[in-house]
């Protein structure tokens, strides 16, 4: 409280001087709100000759001091009826009063005489609603005549206080509404908004018969979601609105909002027998609206129309958010269950550490999920990191990338031979790599156990073939006899032909199981080498014709082309024409092996087309595979284009190298 000594009114004595200092009062914006108003009531402690004087809030039909100045005759905490005090007097007809002489005039209820003597009030509004008042007093009667220069002067104080209180309401509501809107932007749902958004309309806003409607689509309806128990108690329970009439419905149509100051004018109500006087619906966009409302007319002032707009936008944002959090949290759920649905182990990772892992992959290396997200990949690659990290970078830069023999070291220390495909992704907002291994540990156990059972019975099957061979070719020249001589003949046929099956299964062992890579031939050089190894071998001619092209293939490419040949020339009556064209395309080279043998059979046709054979129907040899996985092994293709009595016509396409 400021002292009544203060010089705050010194020399004042015209009105236009007592007006220019109070505006002063107003205006010093490093005071508090407090004490400007202090400064209001000592010049009006100055005009009106008065010993004390005081702010008052009413409140549920009581008055209390929220400020005062000079020696005061009531205390801090007092609270009292107004209709039994001076404020009692003042009304919106009557918004200032004069009282010279309390005991000449007609005195309140219960109001002190003793301590006043000498009254002079008025009323103060804040955003359309009655605050309190602000009043002088005296103890004794004054014989002062107050003028129309003193109303004026005290409706200027009244107008500079009202001016302050509402600024320092609106600071404190905007406040309040964005304490709101982080809340609301922290919910997950749509209905915490709502529930949100009501209770901040009721805080906030003091409006506390609020409901929220939200728009369901498939309905077409506005759905209630939530509503404070007072708009329960009042009006029961709340209806959903569709398209047959009502102001919510309209609001929420066109975007616009309603402010009814009395709803018994409103035409097509909804509920003509509703208890409330003023109503306020606000759209929430294309979601819904935010209803409220009064038990008095004309209840929503200008400001609080504003506030209740800019709350229902940012309920609006939040409910977007809110739709979104929900799409993010069921895309989050669906990448979960895929991800651990998965039989392979998957990790996901940054360029350098584990950011999430499914069970399978705890199984497989022994880790707890724990200890493994946050690693770094060293934990898991203590020999390979850099490697793997370049695979990474790789998958980062093309969106895919692959390691066929990568190691993992599992939690007991022991290594894990596998293959790992990284894919990047795009999770939350970050660009990571889905990483999906798969434990070869068994495959690679097969691929070694099969490597030496087939070098086993390689050597084998060459021994025992070849001592076929040498007995047959001894008992041939022993022997006169021409059926004898003819079976000898069978017998060494039949060896050789075991003997080209058993290096023909090496060399697919070796494309198959070891990975060996050929050198890089020029496609002419190729034909040519092939061309001599099948008159070398077979005794026949082979018609080559490549085109001139400054292009390499891989050198492998030489068994598969010498295998058609051999197989057009074993295959032939007599007198074999085998011819072999290449010619460039625009990712590599065609190969194009003609002859006019009888035609593959359709059995040897199906090792081309779909690579598979069944007990019941089986290619005559190995050589055709060869071919196949050959070519397929490069990236390139191989069919049947023609073939039939007058002969066949292969066509292989690889890749340039």
């Amino acid at each position: 409280m400021i002292d009544e000594g203060e010089p705050v009114a010194d020399g004042l004595t015209s009105l236009e001087a007592y007006q220019e200092a109070a505006s002063d009062a107003i205006a010093d914006r490093d005071a508090t709100v407090e004490s400007r108003i202090e400064r209001l009531l000592l010049l009006g402690i100055d005009r009106f000759g008065a010993e004390e004087a005081y702010l008052s809030v009413f409140e549920d039909e009581t008055w209390k001091p929220r400020c005062s100045v000079g020696q005061s005759a009531f205390d801090d905490e007092v609270q009292s009826p107004i209709e039994n005090s001076y404020c009692g007097l003042l009304s919106p007809e009557r918004e200032t009063v004069f009282i010279p002489d309390t005991g000449a005039a007609s005195t309140p209820k219960g109001a002190p005489d003793d301590a006043v003597g000498c009254y002079v009030g008025a009323r103060l509004v804040v955003d359309g609603a009655e605050y309190g008042s602000l009043f002088f007093v005296q103890s004794t009667p004054t014989d002062r005549e107050f003028d129309a220069d003193d109303r004026r002067f005290l409706q200027h104080l009244s107008r500079y206080a009202e001016t302050l209180l509402d600024h320092e309401r609106r600071r404190a509501r905007l406040a309040d509404l964005h304490a709101a809107t982080r809340q609301l932007m922290a919910a997950d749902s749509r209905e915490t908004v709502a529930e949100r958004a009501v209770e901040a309309f009721v805080e906030a806003l003091d409006l506390p018969v609020t409901g929220v409607w939200l728009y369901d689509e498939d309905r077409d309806v506005l759905e209630p979601v939530a509503w404070t128990e007072e708009a329960e108690a009042l009006l029961g329970d709340p209806p959903t609105f569709d398209g047959s009439g009502s102001v919510s419905w309209r609001a929420f149509q066109d975007g616009e909002t309603r402010s009814h100051d009395d709803v018994s004018t409103v035409p097509d109500i909804y509920n003509e027998d509703t208890k409330l006087r003023s109503e306020l619906v606000v759209p929430l966009g294309d979601r819904g609206v935010v209803n409220s409302g009064d038990m008095e007319r004309g209840s929503f002032s200008e400001v609080t129309l504003k506030h209740a707009e800019l709350l229902a936008e940012n309920t609006t944002a939040a409910l977007a958010q809110a739709d979104r959090k929900q799409s993010l949290q069921a895309a989050r759920d669906r990448f979960r269950a895929f991800f651990e649905a998965d039989n392979d182990a998957a990790f996901v990772t940054t360029a350098d550490e584990i950011v999430d892992c499914n069970e399978r992959a705890t199984e497989l290396l022994g880790y707890d999920r724990e200890e493994l997200i946050g690693a770094s990949l060293e934990l898991l690659h203590p020999g390979e990191a850099g490697r793997v990290r370049a695979v990474a970078t790789e998958a980062f830069e093309t969106g895919d990338a692959r390691a066929e023999d990568i190691t993992y070291t599992t939690a007991d220390g022991q290594t894990l031979p596998a293959e790992a495909r990284f894919s990047r992704v795009d999770i939350e907002g970050r660009t990571l790599l889905l990483v999906k291994i798969r434990d070869v540990s068994e495959q690679k156990r097969r691929e070694r156990l099969n490597a030496v059972m087939n070098r086993v019975l390689r050597h084998n099957v060459r021994n025992e073939v070849n001592i076929v061979s040498g007995h047959a070719s001894i008992a041939a020249d022993a022997t006169d006899d021409e059926t004898v001589g003819a079976a000898l003949d069978t017998i060494e046929a039949r060896a050789e032909t075991l003997r080209s099956l058993s290096e023909k299964a090496r060399r697919i062992q070796d494309r198959a199981v070891d990975g060996l890579a050929g050198d890089q031939y020029r496609p002419a050089n190729l034909l040519e080498r092939v061309a001599a190894d099948v008159s070398r071998s077979h005794g026949v001619d082979v018609d080559i014709d490549p085109a001139e092209m400054e292009r390499s293939v891989d050198g492998d490419l030489y068994s598969a082309l010498r295998e058609l040949c051999e197989n057009a020339v074993a295959h032939a009556d007599s007198d074999p024409h085998v011819r072999v064209t290449a010619t460039p395309t625009d990712a590599g080279v065609r190969f194009v092996v003609t002859d006019d043998g009888p035609g593959l059979p359709e059995m040897e046709q199906t090792v081309f087309q779909t690579g598979e054979e069944t007990p019941v129907s089986h290619g005559q040899g190995l050589g055709l595979w060869l071919v196949r996985w050959v070519v397929r092994d490069m990236g390139g293709s191989v069919d049947v284009v023609e073939t039939g009595p007058s002969g066949s016509r292969i066509v292989v396409e690889v890749p340039t190298v």
